[in-house]
């Protein structure tokens, strides 16, 4: 049972862009279904979680719904301000990155000859827009590339959709209202923001505090330090993803 939603966005933005979902007949459809799924479910507009409360597991959230506080029982509690590219391979590979997205050509061709990146990881922006950059990729790869352009409206159309949706729904511009000293940024290692607020850079944060040290290898709070402090995410090194010392010593 849903108890409630809490949207950061105000009234008047989401109204705006549900006006404009008219240009996506897809999507207005998609929407309209959401909403009648949440018929009777409380949702709060200019509002965002504060704080989870708890000890062996949630039982109550608070809300801060356009300067008010209330506190919500409840026993899951899920949190999400956006999504955050995965270029730790195209980095891997040599790709050039700029603004957290891999840069690629119209037809997906990345810095480095011979590869080509589609998806995620050149800017979020939905399954419709991966899609069609899969498909651009494959045939430019492929040498195709008179088909692969003939795909340029679709993805045009999508990256239409996805530009609409990010200017509506931004992550926090003062990130200070949102943060306190006892925010975890690292939950791995049970960092708090109170002891990285001042670390000038990532490998200073992990020698004092082991942020970026635990199971997801900074995968995680990286990013959330880049966002926080604007500290670039540290150095990306195989395996690309974590795996038991077992597996690499068979």
């Amino acid at each position: 049972r849903v108890v409630g939603v809490a949207e950061l966005a105000p009234t008047r933005r989401i109204i705006r862009f549900g006006l404009g979902l008219a240009r996506f007949p897809a999507k207005l459809a998609q929407a309209a279904a959401l909403s009648a799924s949440l018929a009777g479910v409380p949702v709060w507009n200019g509002a965002f979680v504060r704080r989870a409360h708890g000890d062996e597991r949630v039982t109550a959230a608070t809300i801060d719904v356009a300067g008010a506080q209330r506190t919500i029982e409840c026993d899951l509690l899920g949190v999400g301000f956006g999504l955050v590219p995965n270029v730790e391979l195209p980095l891997l590979l040599g790709c050039a990155v700029e603004a957290g997205r891999v840069v690629v050509d119209d037809l997906c061709a990345t810095s480095v000859p011979g590869i080509y990146c589609a998806g995620e990881a050149t800017g979020i922006g939905g399954a419709d827009k991966a899609a069609v950059e899969g498909e651009i990729a494959g045939l430019a790869a492929a040498g195709r590339e008179a088909e692969a352009r003939r795909l340029f409206g679709r993805r045009r159309r999508a990256r239409a959709f996805a530009d609409a949706l990010a200017a509506c729904f931004p992550p926090p511009r003062d990130w200070d209202s949102v943060v306190d000293d006892e925010t975890i940024v690292c939950r791995c290692e049970d960092v708090r923001w109170a002891a990285v607020r001042a670390a000038p850079d990532a490998r200073s944060a992990k020698l004092h505090t082991r942020l970026g040290m635990g199971a997801c290898q900074g995968r995680v709070c990286g990013a959330a330090m880049a966002v926080l402090r604007g500290v670039a995410p540290g150095a990306v090194r195989p395996p690309l993803s974590p795996v038991r010392l077992e597996t690499l010593t068979r």
